[in-house]
């Protein structure tokens, strides 16, 4: 154990998130190795922070059911074991094929027994925290919002997502119009936020029916999976209470498409 204390980067983000097949990438092994060769840490607790993940325990397939070897559930737990760091996992309890649209009620349903002022929520296969949360506290109450997400720079449609039809032409407009910079588009594998303002979008979103939209060939059938299309559904209602970390202060995001990586 490194005996030196760990001077805080303000200027970095701190927490990295790969979503899609982005954990094959180069990016992403260079950053994993790094940060799992330096010294372990005894963090421990955050002030008026609580930190959540989702773990059902199977294995992880993408809606295909197509299994990445790469992308294997308990990599964001072990960044926080090597920061000790503690946090609460869902999902223990769902033996079924994971479906990413439980997160919503399963966080919900948390959060009724939660007494931290803010949350952070971060997905278990493909995110990874660098460093004391505190500093994410820190600057996340400096942001005029309830809720910010992780932006990422691909837009939630055909090429990049399976995902096609008009409400997917609707998300992808207002993030155009009120975003800036490249981190333009919600994800929602990582956000830190309000816990009051939380259970007020979760309990919006838990009563979206995709499936009605499906039906009304608003978007197609891969979309009744997803918890992020129900987050962007709940983005064009809640914000400018949700936002999202266009500038990296918090998050930093990384493509599969190596010409669009921006570390």
């Amino acid at each position: 154990m490194n005996s030196q204390p760990h001077e805080i980067d303000r200027n970095n983000p701190i927490v990295i998130h790969a979503p899609g097949n982005a954990v094959s990438t180069h990016a992403w092994v260079k950053i994993e190795s790094a940060f799992f060769n330096t010294a372990p840490r005894n963090i421990g607790a955050i002030d008026d922070l609580t930190i959540i993940t989702w773990n059902s325990g199977t294995d992880f397939r993408y809606y295909s059911g197509v299994v990445d070897l790469n992308k294997q559930l308990g990599k964001f737990e072990k960044s926080l074991a090597h920061l000790g760091i503690p946090f609460i996992s869902l999902g223990s309890q769902i033996r079924e094929r994971w479906k990413n649209k439980y997160k919503l009620r399963l966080t919900l349903d948390a959060l009724k027994s939660i007494n931290t002022k803010y949350v952070f929520c971060a997905d278990s296969a493909d995110v990874l925290l660098l460093d004391d949360p505190a500093l994410m506290v820190e600057k996340f109450s400096s942001m005029d919002c309830g809720i910010l997400f992780n932006g990422e720079m691909l837009p939630f449609r055909r090429p990049y997502s399976p995902l096609e039809g008009p409400m997917v032409e609707e998300w992808e407009s207002f993030e155009n119009t009120v975003g800036e910079g490249k981190f333009r588009y919600l994800n929602s594998g990582a956000y830190v936020g309000k816990v009051d303002e939380l259970k007020k979008i979760l309990d919006y979103c838990v009563n979206v029916d995709i499936n009605l939209a499906v039906s009304e060939q608003k978007i197609n059938e891969e979309a009744i999976l997803s918890d992020q299309v129900i987050f962007k559904c709940a983005f064009l209602k809640f914000y400018p209470i949700m936002r999202i970390d266009y500038h990296c202060k918090i998050f930093q995001t990384i493509s599969e498409f190596p010409n669009e990586i921006i570390i």
